[in-house]
């Protein structure tokens, strides 16, 4: 099962503009802070993350997870 995913990769492109994407919703969040000191209540990535495993086949999900896993390391460092 996992060879086949293996096969089923995206684009590296795509991988790419996803994590941008990803990154770009991130910090969009943190200036949507409504009050201060508290944590983002708004996350406009999970809506991102969603859409594109809403779009894509199952087989290339976890490289679409793994792809937002790093996005989201990266949004919180």
């Amino acid at each position: 099962m996992f060879s086949r995913s293996l096969n089923e990769r995206p684009p590296v492109y795509y991988l790419f503009l996803f994590f941008v994407a990803y990154v770009a919703g991130g910090g969009l969040a943190q200036g949507l802070k409504l009050i201060p000191g508290v944590d983002v209540t708004f996350w406009p990535p999970a809506g991102i993350f969603t859409a594109v495993l809403l779009l894509t086949r199952k087989l290339s999900w976890p490289w679409w997870v793994f792809a937002g896993c790093l996005a989201e390391l990266a949004c919180n460092a």
